[in-house]
């Protein structure tokens, strides 16, 4: 059955068979059950298997899976037996679990300070490289294996890419510094460099642009600071501050005297102190809320 399977068709077309091409296909027996295959042929018999749910692999990691998959095939391995090897599941080092290692130190250690950005070390680990390499021995890890991960999402997703690149790197490290591994098939230097163009060639930065004076003033004519969410928005303007910042300030911050807020390492994205003058417009906003 022929059907155009991408991220969003994914999870509502109706029961069949859909080839994505090269031997990957989603089969879809029921609502919940949606399923990637990969089918291929090595000496002379015809073989499909399991490429997992597709309710928690995503279209790219799915081909990603059949690449690696047609890889083996075209070394004259089979993906199965491959799969089924003793050497893949019972590893004492496997690298979904080197993995969680390093991010639950990286975590403590670092002092991270928001947990979403734990959160996405572990999301994008294990989106986009638990399917190709979780259940490797780390130190069975090669460059091809990582450009596996990586090259499905280089241009497409070029920052996602970058940074995952980067936790991969570090995780490889950690693991080099435990004696898991010898060698960072990770590392840019010498290594993927040659593989794969600099990402600030493809990154195009895109910032919100700044409002123009005009309607600045325009805007801020409107706002009526009796409104908490106004004086907010207000008081961001005046102080060109960040809204993480000036929503969880607190008084011990605040010297109307020397009219002077005062943010300590902790409360900064550089992790420096930092005093932000007040002009006198942010004052009366302050003491207007200073009694609630």
């Amino acid at each position: 059955m022929k059907a155009l399977v991408t991220s969003k068709t994914v999870r509502t077309l109706p029961k069949g068979r859909y080839s994505v091409g090269g031997g990957l296909s989603l089969l879809v027996s029921s609502e919940t059950s949606r399923t990637w295959t990969f089918r291929y042929q090595i000496d002379g018999k015809r073989r499909d298997m399991s490429l997992g749910s597709a309710n928690s692999i995503t279209l790219t990691a799915a081909k990603t899976l059949a690449d690696r998959a047609r890889t083996m095939v075209a070394d004259g391995k089979d993906p199965i037996e491959e799969r089924r090897a003793p050497k893949r599941e019972t590893s004492s080092h496997l690298f979904r679990d080197v993995a969680s290692e390093a991010i639950e130190l990286f975590q403590s250690v670092r002092k991270w300070r928001n947990a979403k950005h734990a959160a996405q070390w572990t999301s994008t680990i294990e989106t986009y490289a638990f399917p190709v390499i979780g259940r490797l021995d780390i130190k069975d890890v090669t460059r091809e294996d990582i450009l596996l991960i990586l090259k499905p999402i280089w241009e497409t997703k070029t920052e996602t890419a970058d940074r995952l690149r980067g936790r991969l790197d570090n995780i490889f490290d950690y693991a080099i510094s435990k004696g898991y591994c010898t060698t960072n098939p990770a590392r840019w230097k010498a290594n993927l460099e040659s593989f794969l163009p600099a990402a600030s060639k493809i990154k195009v930065e895109s910032h919100h642009a700044a409002m123009p004076l005009d309607e600045l003033k325009e805007f801020v004519s409107k706002l009526d600071t009796k409104h908490v969410s106004h004086a907010a928005i207000l008081f961001g303007i005046l102080t060109a501050s960040r809204a993480q910042e000036f929503l969880s300030m607190t008084w011990d911050e605040v010297d109307l005297e020397s009219a002077t807020w005062s943010l300590d390492m902790n409360r900064t994205k550089t992790l420096v102190p930092h005093r932000v003058p007040l002009s006198k417009q942010a004052i009366e906003i302050l003491k207007e809320r200073e009694n609630f």
